[in-house]
């Protein structure tokens, strides 16, 4: 919605610090969310939403981060690049100053990537990722919708 309305990146640089963080987490060859919530601390990702104060462009904002977040499960990521996707998904979830919450908008496919992460998480006892899968489950965070795009 805000590329097709006005050209404007409500995201601009996240992509870019997204994937520092990504080659971090990666060198930690760890799917721990400690490892995760220690690099996020460092490089600062809890003021992410700091400074935006219209509702409208934290929307915006945060839409466009999720669909960024999202294109990390393609078929080619491996089991770590996975986990980070959906330990992003769940902090800037968790973190969005919104309320009520904005959920994240997901494809039916995108539902089929979690489950299959949540059978590896959980056949690896990968106990953090199932935490992550199942406490946004319960909180109800993601909207199934036919196109990200609206």
């Amino acid at each position: 919605m805000a590329e097709i309305m006005s050209g404007i990146k409500y995201a601009a640089g996240f992509q870019t610090d997204m994937t520092r963080l990504l080659e971090k987490f990666m060198a930690t060859k760890s799917t721990r969310f400690t490892e995760f919530s220690k690099l996020w601390s460092e490089m600062e990702f809890s003021l992410i939403f700091c400074g935006r104060k219209d509702p409208r462009e934290n929307r915006l904002f945060f839409e466009e981060i999720t669909r960024s977040i999202l294109k990390l499960w393609n078929p080619v990521s491996d089991h770590q690049e996975k986990v980070f996707a959906q330990y992003m998904l769940y902090a800037v979830y968790v973190m969005q100053p919104h309320t009520p919450k904005i959920k994240i908008r997901l494809q039916q496919s995108d539902l089929k990537h979690i489950e299959e992460l949540q059978q590896l998480a959980t056949k690896y006892q990968h106990l953090d990722v199932c935490y992550c899968i199942h406490r946004m489950h319960l909180e109800d965070c993601f909207h199934f919708v036919a196109s990200l795009k609206q």
